[in-house]
């Protein structure tokens, strides 16, 4: 599967993927595998587009941020940049896409005075109920309801640009990109984005792009801090007792340490702001790190072909001092945030078509 992530907004993202190219889904037989990564800068919903339009390819990840009514992303650059594709707007983009069809169709004279016509214009202005089409009813005969409708049509498109804070040319546009990416076909999107999945928000954005969409439910975390290296264990046990609310402290064996149990790993998460977590950990030594990334984050070679040369995948200082960390933030669960190579975590994705 490709990739596309966020690199301005979520760099420490890229980091993550780069060094863990796996994912679970919501299903088991739909584990994300990364073939390619794209860490893009200045990511907005027309590169999107422009990207799955032209790739041929059907299955996509999506690494970016979000929140409950849709994608907190640009639409494209100016003078698109000032408006997030949120589900308001990706509403607009495709009613934009059906007026546009009929407009372009209002210039034939064969189609323009049928009931046929009309019956799409009508079906239109059903998802538009703030347009008042008194004006259809009160014409005489099918071909000037139709004048009538299409120039009601070319209404809607003013004030649609005006509440997107653009032009005709620029809304066609990528109107034009989003028909473009549904008649792809895609088969799948999984998107890594905040609470997308927890409301609305996914059924339009599903909907905006034809694919089948995972979004969690919850929110995401990528941190990236140096595991610091308790070389006692009784200072270990102390330290990690002592993280708070929002940590987790693990066992040799790989499961979590209750009040009396030795600790071998430790992981503190605090949320800063809406998009912005700290992070800290602490582990007994080297090896133990290595085992708790086996165990909670994921299965890590044993070798790795650079240049055509296996080369072993290094386990010791440089491993911990670059380890990056990703999950599920979940302090309204039994625990405050869960990992990918924990059975609880696809339950935290919701789907949508």
């Amino acid at each position: 599967m490709r990739a596309i992530i966020d690199a301005d907004n979520l760099p420490t993202a890229v980091q993550y993927y780069t060094a863990f190219p796996g994912e679970p889904s919501q299903q088991l037989k739909d584990y994300i595998s990364i073939d390619r990564l794209d860490a893009v800068h200045r990511l907005t919903l027309e590169s999107i587009l422009t990207t799955i339009g032209t790739s041929g390819e059907k299955e996509f990840l999506l690494v970016l941020h979000s929140n409950p009514t849709g994608l907190v992303l640009p639409i494209g650059a100016v003078p698109l940049a000032a408006v997030n594709a949120d589900q308001t707007v990706l509403n607009i983009i495709q009613l934009a896409s059906v007026v546009f069809g009929l407009l372009e169709d209002s210039q034939d004279p064969n189609l323009a005075v049928n009931d046929a016509f009309l019956s799409a214009w009508m079906d239109f202005f059903s998802n538009t109920p703030q347009v008042n089409t008194a004006a259809i009813s009160q014409a005489s005969g099918v071909a000037a309801k139709c004048t009538e409708a299409a120039k009601l049509g070319q209404l809607w498109v003013g004030a649609a640009c005006t509440a997107m804070h653009t032009t005709e040319a620029a809304l066609r546009r990528i109107a034009a990109l989003a028909d473009k990416v549904r008649r792809s076909s895609l088969t799948r999107l999984e998107f890594r984005s905040c609470r997308l999945g927890s409301s609305s928000g996914l059924k339009e954005v599903a909907s905006f792009f034809g694919a089948m969409s995972f979004a969690p439910k919850v929110r995401t975390f990528y941190v990236h801090q140096p595991v610091q290296m308790v070389r006692t264990q009784a200072q270990l046990n102390a330290i990690a007792r002592g993280l708070g609310p929002h940590s987790r402290r693990f066992t040799a064996a790989q499961t979590d340490a209750g009040a009396r149990d030795d600790v071998a790993f430790a992981i503190q998460v605090i949320r800063s702001k809406n998009h912005m977590y700290l992070s800290r950990m602490f582990a007994i030594n080297e090896q133990a790190v290595f085992n708790w990334v086996n165990r909670f984050i994921q299965r890590l070679p044993t070798m790795v072909t650079v240049n055509g040369r296996p080369i072993p995948v290094r386990t010791g200082r440089t491993f911990v001092q670059q380890l990056v960390v990703a999950g599920f933030w979940t302090p309204e669960s039994v625990k405050p945030f869960v990992f990918p190579g924990e059975s609880d975590y696809p339950g935290f994705i919701e789907s949508q078509f």
